[in-house]
Protein backbone atom coordinates (compact mmCIF):
# COMPACT_ATOMS: atom_id res chain seq x y z
CA UNK A 1 0.00 0.00 0.00
CA UNK A 2 2.60 2.11 0.74
CA UNK A 3 4.36 1.67 -1.92
CA UNK A 4 1.59 2.59 -4.29
CA UNK A 5 1.18 6.05 -2.72
CA UNK A 6 4.67 6.26 -2.91
CA UNK A 7 4.67 5.34 -6.75
CA UNK A 8 1.29 7.87 -7.49
CA UNK A 9 3.29 10.96 -5.53
CA UNK A 10 6.37 10.14 -7.22
CA UNK A 11 4.78 10.12 -11.27
CA UNK A 12 2.83 13.69 -10.66
CA UNK A 13 4.59 16.94 -9.64
CA UNK A 14 3.02 17.97 -6.21
CA UNK A 15 0.53 20.36 -5.85
CA UNK A 16 -1.05 22.09 -2.84
CA UNK A 17 -4.38 24.31 -3.31
CA UNK A 18 -5.06 27.14 -0.53
CA UNK A 19 -6.27 30.30 0.06
CA UNK A 20 -3.97 32.69 1.85
CA UNK A 21 -5.39 33.04 4.99
CA UNK A 22 -4.87 36.77 5.57
CA UNK A 23 -6.49 38.33 3.17
CA UNK A 24 -10.03 39.19 2.02
CA UNK A 25 -11.24 38.22 -1.19
CA UNK A 26 -14.67 40.09 -1.45
CA UNK A 27 -17.38 39.29 -3.78
CA UNK A 28 -16.17 37.09 -7.07
CA UNK A 29 -17.98 36.67 -10.12
CA UNK A 30 -20.92 33.94 -10.82
CA UNK A 31 -19.99 31.96 -13.27
CA UNK A 32 -22.27 28.74 -12.82
CA UNK A 33 -24.64 29.55 -15.38
CA UNK A 34 -22.10 30.34 -18.61
CA UNK A 35 -20.88 28.12 -20.95
CA UNK A 36 -17.37 26.63 -20.72
CA UNK A 37 -16.08 28.72 -23.19
CA UNK A 38 -17.70 31.77 -21.69
CA UNK A 39 -16.45 30.86 -18.12
CA UNK A 40 -13.35 31.03 -19.94
CA UNK A 41 -13.42 34.19 -21.56
CA UNK A 42 -14.25 35.47 -17.92
CA UNK A 43 -11.76 34.44 -16.55
CA UNK A 44 -9.49 35.33 -18.60
CA UNK A 45 -10.68 39.26 -19.05
CA UNK A 46 -10.44 39.55 -14.82
CA UNK A 47 -7.29 41.40 -13.29
CA UNK A 48 -4.17 40.24 -12.89
CA UNK A 49 -5.31 40.99 -9.03
CA UNK A 50 -8.15 38.99 -9.55
CA UNK A 51 -8.04 35.54 -7.41
CA UNK A 52 -9.10 33.20 -4.86
CA UNK A 53 -6.38 31.05 -4.46
CA UNK A 54 -3.00 29.07 -4.88
CA UNK A 55 -1.63 25.78 -6.24
CA UNK A 56 2.01 25.66 -4.77
CA UNK A 57 3.50 23.29 -6.94
CA UNK A 58 6.66 20.94 -6.02
CA UNK A 59 8.81 18.77 -7.51
CA UNK A 60 10.63 15.56 -7.55
CA UNK A 61 13.61 16.60 -8.81
CA UNK A 62 15.19 12.45 -9.80
CA UNK A 63 11.90 12.20 -11.65
CA UNK A 64 11.66 15.48 -13.32
CA UNK A 65 15.55 14.59 -14.69
CA UNK A 66 13.79 11.27 -16.06
CA UNK A 67 11.70 13.55 -18.23
CA UNK A 68 14.09 16.79 -19.24
CA UNK A 69 17.51 14.69 -19.47
CA UNK A 70 20.28 16.87 -20.09
CA UNK A 71 22.54 18.17 -17.05
CA UNK A 72 19.62 17.67 -14.82
CA UNK A 73 20.91 15.23 -12.67
CA UNK A 74 24.52 17.16 -12.60
CA UNK A 75 22.37 20.30 -11.22
CA UNK A 76 20.28 18.46 -8.46
CA UNK A 77 23.67 17.23 -6.86
CA UNK A 78 23.30 20.88 -4.64
CA UNK A 79 19.59 20.09 -3.58
CA UNK A 80 19.08 18.19 -0.53
CA UNK A 81 18.56 14.11 -0.26
CA UNK A 82 14.44 13.49 -0.44
CA UNK A 83 13.74 17.13 -0.72
CA UNK A 84 10.72 18.14 -3.13
CA UNK A 85 11.65 21.43 -5.24
CA UNK A 86 9.29 24.50 -5.69
CA UNK A 87 7.77 25.10 -9.13
CA UNK A 88 6.17 27.57 -8.80
CA UNK A 89 2.91 29.67 -7.05
CA UNK A 90 0.39 29.95 -9.54
CA UNK A 91 -2.56 32.14 -8.40
CA UNK A 92 -6.53 30.69 -9.62
CA UNK A 93 -9.79 31.86 -9.77
CA UNK A 94 -12.99 30.01 -8.92
CA UNK A 95 -10.69 26.76 -9.34
CA UNK A 96 -8.87 27.61 -12.91
CA UNK A 97 -6.03 28.86 -13.84
CA UNK A 98 -5.28 31.98 -14.23
CA UNK A 99 -4.02 33.56 -17.63
CA UNK A 100 -0.28 35.05 -17.67
CA UNK A 101 -0.55 37.66 -14.93
CA UNK A 102 2.09 39.75 -17.18
CA UNK A 103 0.78 40.35 -20.57
CA UNK A 104 3.39 43.62 -21.22
CA UNK A 105 6.55 43.49 -21.29
CA UNK A 106 8.77 40.73 -19.86
CA UNK A 107 10.18 41.61 -16.41
CA UNK A 108 13.65 40.13 -15.35
CA UNK A 109 13.83 38.86 -12.06
CA UNK A 110 17.15 39.97 -10.57
CA UNK A 111 18.05 39.16 -6.83
CA UNK A 112 19.75 42.08 -4.89
CA UNK A 113 19.83 39.58 -2.19
CA UNK A 114 23.06 36.89 -3.04
CA UNK A 115 21.56 34.57 0.75
CA UNK A 116 18.05 34.63 -1.20
CA UNK A 117 19.62 33.71 -4.40
CA UNK A 118 21.28 30.73 -3.18
CA UNK A 119 18.44 29.77 -1.51
CA UNK A 120 16.84 29.33 -4.90
CA UNK A 121 19.29 27.98 -6.66
CA UNK A 122 19.14 25.08 -4.24
CA UNK A 123 15.00 25.05 -3.60
CA UNK A 124 13.64 26.53 -6.64
CA UNK A 125 16.22 25.95 -9.39
CA UNK A 126 15.36 25.01 -13.30
CA UNK A 127 15.43 21.53 -14.04
CA UNK A 128 15.61 22.36 -17.62
CA UNK A 129 16.77 25.51 -18.32
CA UNK A 130 18.89 28.05 -16.64
CA UNK A 131 17.44 28.96 -13.39
CA UNK A 132 16.84 32.69 -14.73
CA UNK A 133 15.11 31.54 -17.79
CA UNK A 134 12.74 29.71 -15.30
CA UNK A 135 12.54 33.03 -12.62
CA UNK A 136 11.61 35.31 -15.22
CA UNK A 137 9.09 32.67 -16.81
CA UNK A 138 7.16 31.90 -13.10
CA UNK A 139 7.54 35.65 -12.06
CA UNK A 140 5.47 36.77 -15.51
CA UNK A 141 3.37 34.28 -15.72
CA UNK A 142 2.41 33.72 -11.94
CA UNK A 143 4.56 35.87 -9.57
CA UNK A 144 3.29 39.23 -11.26
CA UNK A 145 -0.68 38.90 -9.98
CA UNK A 146 0.42 38.34 -6.66
CA UNK A 147 3.11 40.95 -6.74
CA UNK A 148 0.26 43.68 -8.30
CA UNK A 149 -2.15 42.48 -5.61
CA UNK A 150 0.06 43.16 -2.53
CA UNK A 151 1.49 46.28 -3.99
CA UNK A 152 5.59 44.50 -4.08
CA UNK A 153 7.25 46.37 -6.96
CA UNK A 154 10.23 44.03 -6.76
CA UNK A 155 10.37 40.61 -8.09
CA UNK A 156 12.50 39.57 -5.35
CA UNK A 157 9.90 39.87 -3.06
CA UNK A 158 7.41 37.43 -4.46
CA UNK A 159 10.56 35.03 -4.41
CA UNK A 160 11.33 35.63 -0.81
CA UNK A 161 7.32 35.03 0.09
CA UNK A 162 7.34 31.73 -1.73
CA UNK A 163 10.82 30.10 -0.09
CA UNK A 164 9.34 31.26 3.41
CA UNK A 165 6.37 29.69 2.39
CA UNK A 166 8.12 26.54 1.48
CA UNK A 167 10.00 26.69 4.77
CA UNK A 168 6.51 26.98 6.82
CA UNK A 169 4.89 24.20 5.06
CA UNK A 170 7.52 21.85 5.90
CA UNK A 171 6.22 19.25 3.13
CA UNK A 172 9.77 17.34 3.09
CA UNK A 173 9.57 16.67 7.07
CA UNK A 174 5.92 15.44 6.26
CA UNK A 175 6.70 13.01 3.52
CA UNK A 176 9.98 12.14 5.31
CA UNK A 177 7.90 11.09 8.71
CA UNK A 178 5.52 8.99 6.96
CA UNK A 179 8.17 7.08 6.02
CA UNK A 180 8.78 8.01 2.02
CA UNK A 181 12.15 8.04 0.04
CA UNK A 182 12.27 10.34 -2.71
CA UNK A 183 15.79 9.18 -3.61
CA UNK A 184 16.85 5.70 -3.50
CA UNK A 185 20.18 6.25 -2.73
CA UNK A 186 19.57 7.60 0.90
CA UNK A 187 17.13 5.75 3.15
CA UNK A 188 14.91 8.19 5.61
CA UNK A 189 15.17 7.33 8.94
CA UNK A 190 11.39 7.42 10.51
Amino acid sequence: MKQSILISLILATVVVSFAYATEEFGSKTELKFLSEESQQKTVSQQAPTDFDSYVFALQFPKVQCLRYGGNCEDKIKIVPKNTLTIHGLWPNLDGKAKEECNTGSEIHVKFEDEDLEKIARTYWLSLKDSDELFWNHEYNKHGLCWSMRYGKSKPEEFFRFVLDLYQKLNINTIIQRAGFVLDETESVQT
